[in-house]
């Protein structure tokens, strides 16, 4: 018992050191992303660890976009950063995103998105060397945190669906890196449903991922 309480103290120990140093970060709002995800600091920094590595590789996936005119998968790629930038409290990357996302629909051409997707490039780079160091949280203690987190966004995902509810976009957009950390590939499928609005489709993949997870408790 003294064993276990002393690992839990250190966990908790180095989670409050990595928090420290967050919230230092130029544009980020620790308190307001603590704050949508319940306190969960386990969760959130895990969720900042899987942000920034999205970040960096949707960085290059934009450059690449804006250079082929391939707009309608720069909104979407755009929207999805936005999405999980406002959840977690970076501000600036989300106030980037909505700005990029108007000029996208005003048209404004390739050159100007250009400028843009290279400012983008440059913030996310300077979030990213801003971050702390990966790996300070045990796999046993985040994998348990992010397993809670992912039932019950299932779960609120479940009653949107059966409702047909509009909201069942957003609050895949907020749990997504949670769902794919918990569920992996099925979640993917899930996720193609939802874009498409195939809300019917989309219940009986949550259905299955659920019947799958009992069938393994």
């Amino acid at each position: 018992m003294a064993k276990e309480r002393g690992r839990r103290l250190s966990i908790e120990s180095e989670e409050q050191m990595r928090l420290k140093t967050l919230r230092v970060v130029d544009g980020l709002n620790v308190e307001m992303g603590l704050r949508i995800l319940g306190g969960d600091i386990t969760v959130y920094l895990r969720l900042m660890e899987q942000f920034a590595q999205k970040c960096q590789e949707d960085a290059i996936i934009i450059l690449k976009q804006v250079a082929a005119e391939n707009y309608q998968g720069l909104t979407q790629t755009v929207h999805s950063i936005k999405g999980v930038a406002g959840n977690l409290g970076a501000i600036k990357i989300q106030e980037l995103s909505t700005e990029f996302e108007q000029m996208i629909r005003a048209q404004t051409g390739k050159e100007k998105l250009q400028k843009l997707a290279n400012s983008f490039f440059n913030e996310i780079k300077k979030f990213i060397e801003a971050m702390p160091a990966k790996g300070i949280i045990t796999k046993k203690s985040e994998g348990a945190a992010d397993k809670a987190h992912a039932d019950r966004m299932l779960s609120q995902l479940e009653v949107l669906l059966e409702n047909n509810d509009t909201e069942t976009y957003d609050l895949f957009e907020k749990s997504r890196e949670v769902l794919l950390s918990a569920y992996g590939k099925p979640i993917e499928k899930m996720e193609e449903q939802v874009h498409e609005f195939d809300y019917g489709d989309a219940l009986i993949t949550l259905k299955s991922i659920r019947s799958k997870k009992l069938g393994h408790s």
